[in-house]
């Protein structure tokens, strides 16, 4: 009897000691962050034969570094290709290179440089820098809206005519959508005009869609519109209209 009084003592002495040992549960791993260099590179191909042979190539690319810091470097851009019986129909390249700081969630300063080449628009090259900023009016988890301006220069050579330089203004809107997490919305405006005639300006106008196929593939379609007011000679047409879609990797 004596015995068990002392067992039960004894019991009831460890038993807050035993209360407080921690559950030996396994630590929560916390999930690695996002890489910050994130990219897509795509490619399409077209081939028609019998009456007319035509063969149509585009690539894509769409680069991003973000460190997480208020700082992105972003390098988006595309090549078009068009051929028929033998006689080339398209051949177009547009890329911009832009770092973008923001100061609070929706304002922001960036500088990019533009590069365009547009072999039945005339143009040889249109290289474009410009720094400027902007304010994202709508800021969701689904939906960013943005409006942007600056200054820069124009650097343009045509096809026959002489370089020509000239400070040029850019205004610009981006919208993007997150429908689901099987699409996505991007579309993007901007306009650029010469400062020595602003009746000479450029305009781009682009929306596209894209579908991820799998956990490294995309498949991205767009519909993109170019137009120059006053294209050399003038007897080129001003607007230019591409159709493209592409089967990317992402990384």
């Amino acid at each position: 009897m004596k015995k068990l009084l002392a067992l039960i003592v004894c019991l009831a002495a460890a038993a807050p000691a035993l209360a407080q040992t921690p559950c030996p549960c396994p630590e929560k791993k916390e999930p690695p962050p996002p890489p910050a260099f994130t990219g897509a590179v795509g490619f399409g191909l077209g081939i028609n034969s019998g009456n007319t042979d035509t063969t149509n190539f585009s690539f894509t690319l769409g680069l991003k570094y973000d460190p997480k810091t208020k700082n992105i470097v972003k390098l988006d851009g595309y090549y078009l290709y068009g051929r028929s019986d033998g006689v080339t129909t398209t051949q177009k390249s547009n890329f911009v290179l832009r770092d973008e700081y923001s100061f609070t969630e929706r304002f922001f300063a960036f500088g990019e440089v533009g590069y365009l080449y547009d072999r039945f628009k005339g143009i040889t090259y249109l290289i474009t820098p410009i720094v400027g900023a902007g304010y994202k009016i709508v800021k969701t988890k689904e939906i960013t809206l943005a409006l942007d301006g600056g200054v820069g220069l124009a650097i343009e050579q045509d096809a026959g005519y002489p370089s020509k330089t000239s400070g040029a203004l850019r205004a610009g809107e981006a919208f993007e959508w997150q429908i689901s997490t099987w699409a996505k919305l991007a579309q993007n405006f901007y306009g650029l005009w010469k400062m020595d005639d602003f009746s000479d300006y450029f305009l781009h106008f682009d929306v596209g869609v894209v579908s991820p196929l799998s956990k490294a593939l995309e498949l991205k379609v767009a519909y993109l519109t170019d137009y120059k007011n006053k294209p050399q000679p003038d007897t080129l047409k001003k607007t230019d209209r591409s159709f493209l879609a592409a089967v990317g990797y992402k990384f």
